[in-house]
């Protein structure tokens, strides 16, 4: 299997990269957001703070264990999660199951949400769907 020829960017991110790399400003970019990282410590996630307990040689168990404690004491954020959906605001709902709602669709804008419970509402008259602000 042939590979084919590197494009044009790419020969010129290279060139450019070997440079940086001879210059020494490459190095010096990485030396200057260790300083960064070094004066600005970012807590841990659980996850990672597991990992290196693991690898410290504390049993699986016991490193989860050492890893929550210290996420109650706010030593250690949480695993971030961030939602697919964070970035909409709205969400249309159906009635389901007897009180309950759930949630069929996200929007960023209210009116669209709007459009898509109109154009519902003609293919599926009966269904009840309402449209919820979304966190």
């Amino acid at each position: 299997m042939a590979t084919k020829p590197p494009s044009a960017a790419q020969l010129a991110a290279r060139k450019r990269f070997a440079e940086m790399a001879r210059n020494g400003s490459l190095n010096r970019k990485r030396q200057i957001a260790a300083k960064k990282r070094a004066a600005n410590p970012v807590k841990k996630t659980v996850s990672q703070k597991i990992s290196q307990l693991v690898n410290e040689g504390y049993p699986q168990k016991q490193a989860v264990a050492v890893a929550l404690n210290e996420q109650r004491a706010g030593k250690v954020k949480s695993n971030p999660g961030k939602s697919k959906y964070a970035d909409f605001k709205y969400c249309v709902e159906a009635h389901r199951y007897g009180s309950e709602y759930v949630p069929m669709a996200y929007f960023a804008v209210k009116a669209q949400a709007q459009d898509y419970i109109n154009a519902l509402k003609k293919t599926h008259p009966s269904v009840t769907l309402r449209i919820k602000t979304h966190k």
